[in-house]
């Protein structure tokens, strides 16, 4: 009888955990099948429109990868990819629509915080330069007064970027480790084993190398809030500005050109006239995209009889740079050249966040890869056929999420050059044709040039200030 009562207590337990763990390996078949791709076809025609600069093609290949539509559905990444699109090919309306969804969506995950889910996450430099672009977006098609708000919305992401970070960690970690108790598994065991990997050793000595970058600080939000306060504003405007110019000196490289600015704007402080300037951005080069590469390790699991050791292979990104387009740009005019030096290394931007990011992927990864082997070894035993199937394509499928925004540069280039009288200004690179600008003489300007591949056409989009 005790015998009898003992089995059943055992097959009931085992039905329970197996009810328990049947929607985590159908959540996380759901979380894969939801990051979207595009077919080989379109990864092509993406690749030609972006070496070609036809940006406007990019913006709407990425809504039809995306599957995307204007209340919001659709994959993130490929929004932000149509949103940067549509700026970088002078469609301004669309461009501040795609960034409004994004920038909404983004709000109610903050306000919630983030954490792992069948959408892509942005990434805190995600969101710097979504606020970023929007003001850029606004100044060209609404003018100076509607943009200002959308610049001090950037600097306010830029601020609450670190404590954002920190919940989405938060929650991510908690993921791993309420999956790893669930599963009864030895995570730390499991991280140990996959510490003496060669190629992780690679990735994560790579990311080290970013260790020294300021995290959560994003030089070119600061740069051009500082630009647009130094033009257009007055009074305490022009104290922001002198206080974005003067950060900026801590971090760039470029410090005898932000301290020519920082200049401009002591002599307006001290209500000196200032010449009308053209500065010039230039997008240059792609960043960082996100590869994925497999290690296999054995996984310790805690049972009731002891510890048992299966071997799992977990999927993990690597950080992957890119080259850039052109060493500089050069500038000239009927009055004046100018060469551009680097500002911003916008890889060592993204790099600073990812090393820290790192511990916490990796922490996810294997609890993740290990609790699909504890489902796989849970389903067979149970005899039940929908668990065994369900178990089986869970354990066959990557989770890792090596979605990007690709259309981020992989530096941003500055030069400045004062206003011609004629407003032209000529814009080349070795190996790139000459582009003709023109800006209405005597008003400053922003200037942005783009090219993503070694030999791509410069394209550029003017911002009056």
């Amino acid at each position: 009888m005790y015998a009898t009562i003992n089995a059943c207590s055992k097959r009931t337990m085992r039905a329970r955990r197996n009810a328990r763990l049947a929607p985590l390996f159908l959540s996380l078949v759901f979380i894969q099948a939801c990051a979207t791709g595009p077919s080989k076809e379109q990864a092509i025609s993406l690749e030609q429109s972006i070496s070609q600069g036809n940006f406007g093609m990019v913006a709407a290949e990425s809504k039809r990868v995306g599957k995307l539509d204007d209340k919001g559905e659709g994959d993130l990444s490929w929004r932000l990819n149509a949103a940067s699109g549509s700026l970088h090919a002078a469609d301004f309306q669309a461009a501040k629509r795609q960034f409004d969804i994004v920038d909404n969506t983004v709000n109610q995950s903050d306000a919630k915080t983030l954490s792992v889910s069948t959408n892509y996450s942005p990434r805190v430099y995600d969101k710097m330069m979504v606020n970023t672009y929007t003001a850029l977006a606004v100044l060209a098609s609404e003018g100076a007064d509607k943009a200002r708000p959308e610049f001090a919305r950037a600097e306010d992401r830029a601020r609450q970027a670190e404590e954002y970070f920190a919940k989405e960690i938060a929650a991510v970690d908690a993921k791993a480790a309420k999956d790893a108790n669930e599963g009864k598994v030895d995570l730390t065991g499991a991280l140990t084993s996959l510490g003496q990997d060669a190629t992780y050793k690679q990735t994560v000595a790579q990311l080290a190398s970013y260790a020294n970058s300021k995290p959560f600080f994003n030089p070119v939000q600061t740069y051009l809030q500082g630009l647009f306060l130094a033009t257009s504003g007055s009074g305490a405007d022009l104290e922001k500005a002198r206080g974005n110019f003067r950060r900026l000196l801590d971090v760039s490289t470029a410090k005898a050109f932000i301290q020519q600015d920082l200049a401009l704007v002591e002599s307006r402080i001290a209500g000196k006239p200032v010449q009308p300037m053209i500065w010039v951005i230039f997008e240059n080069g792609q960043s960082a995209l996100l590869r994925q590469y497999n290690v296999t390790l054995p996984v310790p699991v805690l049972g009731q009889r002891g510890a048992t050791v299966g071997v799992a292979t977990v999927a993990l990104p690597r950080f992957e740079t890119q080259a850039l387009a052109y060493p500089a740009l050069d500038l000239r005019t009927a009055g004046a050249a100018q060469v551009s030096v680097p500002l911003a290394d916008f890889d060592a931007v993204m790099g600073a966040e990812f090393n820290k990011r790192y511990p916490s992927i990796v922490g996810r990864a294997v609890a993740e890869v290990a609790l699909k082997m504890v489902l796989q070894s849970a389903a067979n035993r149970s005899g039940n056929a929908v668990l065994q199937l369900g178990a089986l394509v869970a354990s066959q499928v990557s989770t890792t999420d090596t979605r990007s925004w690709m259309m981020l540069p992989k530096r941003f280039d500055v030069a400045r050059v004062p206003v011609p009288a004629d407003g032209v200004l000529n814009v080349g690179a070795a190996g790139a044709s000459l582009v003709s600008i023109k800006v209405s003489p005597g008003k400053s300007a922003i200037v942005v040039v783009k090219a993503m591949r070694p030999g791509s056409p410069l394209v550029v989009t003017t911002y009056p200030l």
